[in-house]
């Protein structure tokens, strides 16, 4: 299930490269490697780059025959949790597999695909449903198994999303009305508290036979993305509602890694007055992923000057950098001798 944690900035995604599959225990090792591998493999490929949909185009079956190749390491774990193979529960068993970074990242490369590094947003999901007693919120203190089955996928799609806690705080701040209408003042009000990077809202609706979902992604910016779909069952609610958050957020903060549209920025950054905190802001600048390299080009009292080499252009690198707390932007005027610099930053420290 969901935990409701204060964020203050993106949330550091951890195993990037790591997938667990769960397979009935009667394969054989041989069998029961093969397709977890196979699985793993479009697993971490979408979760690395956060475009569902590339991947389902791309992927071959040849593709998937190389990944043992992509393995580092794997092991076979019991699992006390029955699956259901061929319409019937089955004992199963863990797989866990990590694949190399370098073989991950070549095949995205080389299909053009972006690679979306471990720095993501952090999203509050305010889900609210229409059942047969009538429209009822999804939450910490009042759980479901669409709630369940979203946080579940989350953690395949590498996306940290998060769910309010809905106390009398929350049911007094956004009725169920203003949720359902999509009133953006009373859901961005009641969605401060939690501090997450973005809010967005998940409205599913019976419609002859159908579950027709409605999702609203609210931006820090004050853009307000709609995304639509129909869907069969709560899965595969569960499925679109993480692959249309993974592909938009994808599109906004990850890059092509191609070197002949690789752009030279040049970037200042004020409040750098001890050794430590230049060590600080070089070992951040070294987590964005978007930042292929850097050099210091002037250092003067507590100003430097970087040139940075990036994918994706200037305006991916500030939507990355917003996601932190490290960087506040500090605009040159126009009058300032260096003005033409991209990127203007004080470092505030993490």
């Amino acid at each position: 299930m969901f935990f409701w944690v204060p964020i203050s900035w993106a949330d550091s995604i951890t195993g990037l490269y790591r997938a667990e599959i769960t397979l009935p225990s009667s394969l054989t090792e041989s069998q029961l490697l093969t397709a977890a591998f196979r699985q793993a493999a479009k697993n971490v490929l979408i979760k690395v780059s956060g475009r569902p949909d590339l991947i389902e185009e791309t992927l071959t079956n040849s593709d998937l025959n190389s990944a043992p190749s992509w393995v580092a390491q794997h092991s076979i774990l019991a699992s006390d949790r029955p699956i259901q193979f061929n319409g019937e529960l089955v004992e199963s068993k863990k797989v866990s597999v990590t694949f190399y970074e370098q073989s991950i990242n070549l095949f995205l490369i080389d299909r053009k695909i972006a690679i979306w590094g471990s720095n993501r947003p952090s999203i509050l999901i305010w889900l609210l449903q229409e059942g047969v007693q009538g429209r009822f919120l999804s939450g910490v203190d009042a759980p479901s198994p669409l709630l369940a089955a979203i946080s579940e996928q989350s953690l395949i799609n590498g996306l940290p999303v998060y769910a309010p806690i809905l106390d009398d705080v929350d049911k007094k701040t956004v009725p169920i009305p203003a949720i359902w209408g999509f009133f953006e003042d009373e859901v961005s009000q009641a969605s401060k508290r939690y501090q997450t990077d973005l809010f967005s809202v998940v409205r599913v609706r019976n419609e002859f036979g159908k579950r027709v979902v409605d999702l609203r992604v609210f931006f820090p910016s004050g853009d307000i993305v709609p995304l639509n779909f129909v869907a069969e069952n709560e899965a595969d609610i569960a499925l679109s509602v993480n692959n249309e958050l993974s592909q938009l957020l994808s599109e906004k903060y990850a890059a092509v890694r191609d070197v002949s549209e690789e752009s030279q920025l040049k970037m200042r950054l004020t409040g750098l007055n001890t050794y430590d905190k230049l060590q600080k802001v070089q070992s951040y600048l070294d987590s964005i992923i978007l930042i292929r390299n850097w050099n210091l080009a002037s250092l003067k009292d507590d100003e430097v000057i970087y040139i940075i080499q990036s994918d994706g252009g200037v305006n991916k690198l500030k939507d990355s950098i917003a996601l932190d707390s490290v960087l506040i932007e500090n605009p040159l005027s126009a009058l300032d001798p260096n003005a033409n610099i991209s990127l203007s930053y004080e470092f505030r420290g993490k």
